[in-house]
């Protein structure tokens, strides 16, 4: 008997035995007290946006769970019920992985064997007749199975998908409750399961299609052992199975485009509308090509490793070795195959962004089995001790330290969105370009009822001819796209939009000064002002107190990578406007504080303003958001130019 095993047989309170219901809810109060309780940056605010306001997101519409978001808004907090879902979600995974465990370690019938009491087994197991005749052995997870679970919910990537709006931990734990049920029915017999894994798999497709085909590839070696021992007409009850959990969610779909006032994205009056809808191509697509899964591949391991996941990924290694032509290997090869390398195509990845890395959930969540696995093999007490050991030591290395990560009091993004409307003047025409800026200035505006005098613009969607009817019913006043195109003349839709208002203003420098050369009325130097820049500077606003964007930058759930790139490019885009303006001090005083820092003068009071050549502003620019390393090494040699 292991150390592990000693302390768990001797403290009942250690020994997480005969049900994996007591780890799960341990992973859902750890989930739960870290997790957002507001909006996060990128697709959160959408998702959020469209279930709330009952109607629909991005292609493919995931209406499963647009569904479920939808109930969630007649709760009493929205979008801390929409946050749960995802933690929910990502502790409940850890039953279905459990019945498989039980499964390939060859327990007999998972349900009974599961809720035995100690050595003596219950009267159903005692009279279950198992296909292979073997005795129905005792189920337990000791001490060490909840310590490698506990490791496995601290990677950043597993726990950034448990504690935000997303879609990919409820198609993660529907995927693998389709994979658990195959797994019961080869051990059970029983027929029903069949049809319920059906069902998982087709609402798994109705959250992420991608996911869909990934596990439904991973149950096709089930499918043919089951097919080997029973009839056929079992497997047509799998495939009805899926076709009803697929079909049902996408009446809601069509509940919502018919009948729904909220925001629901693309045309859907015709079936070319519906099919140009589904083929994404109202959607920023990232061009693919298969050369760039090498360089990708190790982009991510870099970013995994920084978090702490270097010790979990060489042994999850060493356990697909040891059992080459195990069935994990086979799922964990469909699910790389079909889900995770498909991000890893992209032409510009960045892993920090939770639509990038969250497609390999599914095997980062596989590998827990796996390491279960490789643990229950090593006999030797020492051995497992020292699995427990490097896991943990591996877990402390960690650009994000997981005693301080919690996302419980983060409200930057509905913060800074209510802000920055608030200060803008009456009917004010502001242009956005990004998404971590968009959605919450839209569901700020549009659900919580922030200053909706204010028109703001999505210049994403503005080539989009169900946007613009969209905005007219939410802005009667705004020009209709007809009327906006017949005064085009030499000026883009947005200059025309532009001349219907008097305070104009914008996200980015750059489209600030384009809009200005484009309506000679208001052609003039655009300033900054507020959070983003004032096109014709006649109506500037003060930009925020840096003493509030330092506290902001400093604050513990503040801290994690997405936040701090998000508040460099922020700090970036100010500080070049204000050094243009040759304001040196006040540009370095911005962007330290959106660092988090404090701009120190030590043998100068002012530093002299040199002409910065746009190649180094664009070097500091890292990423598709920002780089805080970047922008803190620029400003330092801002600060000692002369």
């Amino acid at each position: 008997m292991s150390m592990i095993d000693f302390i768990s047989s001797n403290n009942p309170w250690l020994r997480v035995r005969h049900s994996p219901w007591f780890m799960v809810c341990i992973a859902w109060i750890y989930l739960t007290f870290t997790q957002c309780g507001e909006l996060l940056w990128f697709d959160s605010g959408e998702l959020a946006l469209a279930g709330h306001s009952f109607g629909l997101a991005h292609p493919p519409g995931q209406p499963f769970y647009a569904f479920l978001s939808a109930l969630s808004a007649l709760l009493p907090n929205p979008l801390w019920c929409l946050n749960q879902l995802s933690a929910l979600a990502l502790a409940l995974s850890l039953y279905p992985l459990s019945i498989i465990y039980i499964s390939l370690n060859g327990f007999g019938d998972s349900q009974a064997c599961l809720w035995m009491h100690d050595n003596k087994p219950s009267e159903h197991c005692e009279s279950t007749e198992l296909k292979d005749q073997t005795e129905c052995k005792r189920f337990e997870l000791d001490l060490g199975f909840f310590i490698i679970t506990l490791i496995w919910l601290s990677l950043y990537p597993v726990w950034d998908q448990g504690t935000r709006i997303e879609v990919y931990a409820l198609a993660n734990l529907l995927g693998f409750s389709s994979l658990a049920l195959l797994s019961h029915r080869l051990t059970s017999q029983d027929k029903p399961y069949l049809w319920w894994a059906g069902v998982c798999l087709g609402l798994c497709g109705a959250t992420q299609a991608i996911f869909a085909v990934a596990f439904g590839l991973s149950s096709l070696l089930l499918l043919y052992q089951i097919y080997k021992s029973s009839s056929h007409v079992n497997i047509v009850k799998y495939v009805l199975g899926v076709v009803l959990g697929f079909t049902l969610p996408h009446l809601y779909i069509y509940w919502a485009t018919e009948y729904s006032d909220g925001f629901v994205w693309g045309n859907w009056s015709s079936w070319a509308d519906v099919l140009h809808y589904f083929g994404g191509a109202d959607y920023v697509q990232n061009e693919h090509t298969w050369t760039n899964v090498p360089q990708n591949t190790m982009t991510w391991f870099s970013w995994f490793i920084s978090f702490g996941g270097l010790a979990w990924m060489l042994i999850t290694g060493l356990a697909i070795f040891k059992t080459l032509f195990n069935r994990l290997n086979y799922w964990f090869f469909c699910l790389f195959s079909a889900a995770g390398v498909f991000p890893l195509t992209y032409q510009v990845y960045w892993p920090e962004i939770p639509d990038f890395s969250a497609y390999l959930l599914p095997c980062l969540t596989l590998s827990l089995l796996m390491v279960w696995q490789f643990y229950s093999q090593l006999a030797q007490q020492s051995h497992r001790l020292l699995l427990i050991a490097v896991l943990i030591l591996g877990s402390l290395w960690n650009a994000s330290p997981i005693a301080q990560r919690t996302r419980a009091g983060h409200h930057l993004p509905l913060t800074m969105a209510q802000d920055w409307l608030n200060s803008l003047p009456q009917d004010a025409l502001l242009f956005v370009e990004s998404d971590h800026w968009v959605f919450p200035l839209m569901y700020a505006q549009y659900q919580l009822k922030v200053r909706t005098d204010v028109l703001v613009f999505n210049v994403g969607f503005a080539r989009s001819s169900w946007y613009w009817r969209w905005l007219k019913k939410q802005h009667p006043t705004v020009p209709s796209l007809k009327e906006l195109n017949a005064f085009k003349g030499q000026r883009t839709r947005l200059a025309n939009l532009a001349l219907t208002r008097n305070h104009i203003y914008t996200e980015s420098p750059s489209l600030a000064m384009n809009l200005s050369l484009q309506t000679p009325l208001l052609q003039s130097q655009p300033c900054p002002s507020s959070w983003g820049f004032n096109v014709s500077c006649q109506s500037p606003l003060p930009l925020p107190k840096t003493e509030r964007l330092r506290a902001w930058a400093t604050h513990p759930a503040h801290q994690d990578p997405m936040t701090q790139k998000v508040l460099a490019r922020l700090g970036l885009s100010t500080m070049q406007s204000l050094w243009s303006l040759h304001k040196t001090n006040k540009a370095l005083d911005f962007a330290m504080a959106a660092l988090g820092q404090k701009f120190i003068i030590v043998e100068q009071k002012n530093i002299p303003w040199w002409p910065v050549p746009n190649q180094v502003w664009q070097a500091a620019q890292v990423g598709l958001i920002g780089s805080p390393e970047a922008l803190e090494s620029l400003v330092h040699s801002l600060s000692k130019s002369n």
